[in-house]
């Protein structure tokens, strides 16, 4: 799925962080949902 670990090891790091953001803040879900928009987003944009 990853082209490196490099990429594979970033992706994991910010899965972690929104789950931190998830458990912090729990009533706003809208940040939470840009946070993983972007994170998405720059992992698709790293596997390229």
């Amino acid at each position: 799925m990853f082209s490196d670990e490099s990429s594979a090891q970033g992706f994991i790091l910010c899965l972690s962080f929104i789950c931190v953001l998830i458990l912090n803040m729990p009533a706003s879900r809208l940040y939470v949902g840009k946070s993983i928009f972007v994170c998405f987003s720059c992992s698709i944009v790293s596997l390229q």
